[in-house]
């Protein structure tokens, strides 16, 4: 985990890829820490896929730091 807190839009949407390079963990991680509720993801309405918003995501680098 990144220790500098993350500079990000926290109305922006991410992918698991982004999420994972901005907090310098691995895909897995972001994948484990989503089911156990560590971190919340949405899913997008046309294809299905998952997403991380922002603020989700500086919410769960706090909780780990």
């Amino acid at each position: 985990m990144k220790q500098d807190e993350p500079k990000i839009v926290t109305t922006a949407k991410y992918s698991i890829s982004e999420v994972a390079e901005i907090l310098g963990v691995t895909t897995a991680t972001i994948n484990r820490w989503t089911a156990k509720g560590m971190i919340h993801a949405g899913r997008r309405r046309l294809n299905g896929r998952r997403f991380w918003t922002g603020a989700e995501i500086l919410r769960a680098w706090r909780a780990q730091m």
